[in-house]
């Protein structure tokens, strides 16, 4: 594992083949409003062999892409992510996703208000930004994880900051 930065925010994306999503989520993540010194971006390839690779070095030649040798799932290609990230955070994105421009920033200012905090689960709306796909984490009577506000409409007041039980893997 590289040296770690303090301060630098690597983010992961696993790609198979999905480069026009990728694409797009590399686009998004270039808006952020974080300085592009303390981002590190770095997309694992699960061997899509379908010119993802050339396709996602073309459109955004700043990323670290790492082309793994074996198709290891999302969680192999996240851990591989993260062992060639140098980042004192690390993120991680589904490549389908669009982040809010805010969405390190507030990340990174939630993790520095209290060194009690080890992880930040993300709110997450659907594609229009009108319902929560999700906003916190519950457990039913059978002791199944559930998304307790999914479809409902979002408020920025929906809850407040709060300890949850899991994140998304989407954000």
């Amino acid at each position: 594992m590289p040296n770690v930065r303090s301060g630098l925010v690597s983010v992961i994306l696993v790609n198979y083949k999905g480069a026009p999503d990728t694409i797009a989520a590399l686009g998004h993540l270039r808006q952020l409003n974080w300085p592009a010194d303390d981002l590190e971006i770095i997309v694992v390839d699960n061997q899509s062999n379908d010119g993802s690779v050339e396709a996602i070095r073309a459109a955004d030649p700043g990323v670290i892409l790492v082309e793994s040798p074996t198709n290891s799932g999302f969680a192999g290609g996240c851990n591989l992510g993260v062992s060639r990230s140098s980042g004192e955070f690390v993120a991680f994105l589904n490549n389908d996703a669009r982040p809010d421009a805010e969405w390190v920033a507030e990340a990174v200012r939630t993790f520095r208000s209290s060194a009690r905090i080890g992880a930040v689960a993300s709110k997450v709306l659907d594609w229009d930004g009108v319902k929560v796909d999700f906003i916190g984490s519950a457990l039913t009577w059978y002791g199944m994880g559930y998304k307790p506000f999914t479809a409902e409409k979002f408020s920025k007041d929906m809850p407040v900051p709060t300890d949850v039980l899991f994140g998304t893997g989407s954000a």
